[in-house]
């Protein structure tokens, strides 16, 4: 697994407090009396070091960092690590790496956390008495301190497409991200001081166009890679990774294949196959089957807790095929992220709610922003949730730029910046590191920074990707785009193939019909009926336990429009079962 795990306090800390917080095995550890810290992950997305001539002294980094150069980016090696946290700017030269990762140092009087700047790491602090425990898995600590959900915080993780502030959601833990970093002094007493770091792109008036993007995509797209890995794409029917494609197409020297997960008739999975079966690119689909019952609850349990009820409980059944990765010694490229280029961020606010924008109306925004999950909280914690959701927006506006009548857009893409990586893709990235090494392109800040230096005309429509992959293989023109369930054709801009789909779903003329959810739900009836009449559900103070039955009860009638809200409920009860266990 890919985490760090420990503790910090004036007194003596007994080891076997934190060890048996996890269970876990750890690949590295460094203890003192007043210091425990243990590590484990795979070899490639962990370095740790001890000075030979302080053993009081050393750091690790977790996750990975990317040096991008005029044409080609290198991952960092220990000793390229060692090299720049041997420096005094080590601080300044941190903010300007590509990649994703916390770093820990010490010393004989201090602890410091560090963070990548766009968010795709985090680690989480919590202080108990005397003792300040800290992990990048934040359900660890709830086996350490008391953790109670904060639904100021979590509201809009609930609420809306996802949570705005980039707090924990849990009372009293503090989350470090976004190239923000803490320091813990332990001389006499105990002291944590936090520092914030609020990343923008630059705005100086400067030529970014479409020359200029596609020079630094292609270098970060070429990644010098030890001799027994190869880059494996995870190409779907979508615009963004055949952006990538065709970067790789050009890179002859570039060792790489593809690959596709989920059924094999999704339109994801057919185009992908066309494209690489014309092309004669190696290509695999991984398709995992539904586990057993009792394999399904424990993984849920395992990814929900892990991405922070990021998704219903039957998106794991997608995600579990990362694991086929695991032994086949590639570095994973994706195209996550890719919307940003190409203006898809909040469409529909950009659309419909400009006038709500340049106002700064809370009240007409949030309409715009919210996703139906379940109803299963009590009316007081719902408007505890409003009130943090509005709180949360307020804050964000004071941190970005002045809303201008000719710049929303950009606005729009800050927003997403700010809010969307750090509480949606940073989560999942935590979890691919259990895995293998994993690089998305269009979001290293080396190439974000220029964001909005780019005419945002360029961005509209899809017109860069378009311009980029007419340039570097015109030969994936020819292949029709696939966007949800359903496949358009090439030629259609951003809102014609939006129109396309709504025809097609209104017309019922979709050929691909998922029923992984109500597989997977059905499956597991027996265990979400020993759920519903637990003492757990029934005594939890902030469900409303006449909602939820009515959800699972319905459902089981029959009701099939009630799977969304089920699946969602699932998820979060067992993220509940994982925050609510006993504590030491």
């Amino acid at each position: 697994m890919s985490w760090i795990i420990g503790a910090i306090s004036t007194e003596r800390i007994d080891s076997d407090i934190i060890l048996s917080s996890f269970g876990g095995k750890f690949n590295y550890k460094y203890e003192t009396d007043k210091i425990k810290l243990y590590a484990g992950c795979l070899s490639e997305n962990l370095y740790f070091h001890k000075d030979k001539n302080d053993d009081k002294k050393g750091w690790i980094v977790v996750g990975i960092g990317l040096q991008n150069n005029v044409d080609t980016t290198n991952i960092l090696l220990k000793d390229d690590w060692k090299k720049i946290l041997e420096r005094d700017d080590r601080r300044e030269i941190i903010k300007n790496l590509d990649g994703h990762f916390i770093i820990i140092e010490w010393n004989v009087n201090s602890l410091s956390f560090y963070s990548d700047v766009l968010g795709l790491r985090d680690i989480y602090v919590a202080q108990n008495k005397n003792i300040v425990f800290f992990s990048t898995n934040v359900i660890w600590l709830s086996r350490l301190v008391n953790i109670e959900i904060d639904f100021f915080e979590f509201g809009s993780r609930w609420l809306l497409f996802n949570q705005i502030s980039d707090k924990s959601i849990f009372k009293d833990i503090h989350r470090v991200v976004a190239g923000k970093s803490a320091i813990i002094s332990f001389n006499q007493n105990l002291l944590v001081e936090y520092s914030d770091y609020n990343w923008l792109p630059s705005n100086k008036t400067k030529q970014f166009g479409i020359e200029e993007f596609s020079s630094k995509l292609n270098s970060l797209v070429k990644i010098n890679l030890p001799k027994e890995k190869h880059l494996s794409l995870s190409l779907s029917g979508g615009m963004d990774s055949r952006v990538i494609l065709s970067f790789l197409l050009q890179n002859n020297d570039l060792a790489f294949d593809t690959h596709t997960f989920g059924n094999p008739m999704h339109p994801d999975s057919i185009v992908a196959q066309e494209i690489t079966d014309k092309l004669n690119i190696q290509h695999e689909q991984f398709n995992a089957t539904i586990p057993t019952a009792d394999i399904c609850i424990e993984e849920i349990s395992r990814y929900t807790s892990a991405t922070l009820v990021s998704n219903a409980a039957s998106s794991f059944l997608q995600l579990q095929n990362y694991s086929f990765l695991n032994d086949k010694s590639v570095v994973l490229i994706d195209g996550g992220f890719g919307e940003i280029w190409r203006r898809e961020f909040f469409y529909k606010l950009f659309l419909q709610g400009k006038s709500a924008l340049l106002e700064r109306n809370i009240t007409k925004i949030i309409p715009y922003l919210m996703l139906k999950r379940a109803d299963i909280f009590t009316i007081e914690v719902f408007e505890q949730m409003m009130k943090g959701i509005e709180i949360q927006l307020n804050e964000l506006f004071a941190k970005l730029p002045k809303i201008e009548i000719d710049s929303i857009g950009n606005w729009l893409d800050l927003f997403a910046i700010k809010t969307r990586l750090i509480n949606y893709y940073s989560h999942e990235q935590s979890r691919l590191d259990n895995y293998l090494i994993s690089v998305m392109p269009f979001i290293q800040p080396s190439l974000m920074k220029n964001l909005l230096n780019m005419p945002i005309h360029l961005r509209q429509n899809g017109k860069l990707f378009r311009k980029i992959i007419k340039n570097n293989a015109p030969i994936l023109e020819k292949f029709s785009l696939a966007k949800g369930k359903s496949v358009h054709p090439y030629f259609l801009n951003s809102l014609q193939s939006r129109l396309y789909g709504v025809v097609i779903e209104k017309l019922k003329l979709n050929k691909y019909h998922e029923n992984n959810s109500h597989a997977l739900l059905n499956n597991l009836k027996e265990y979400v009926y020993d759920m519903l009449n637990s003492r757990g559900v029934k005594e939890t103070s902030y469900y409303d336990y006449s909602k939820i039955k009515k959800i699972v009860e319905l459902y089981y009638k029959g009701d099939t429009s009630l799977i969304n809200s089920l699946d969602w409920w699932l998820s979060f009860e067992l993220f509940r079962q994982n925050i609510s266990s006993i504590k030491k």
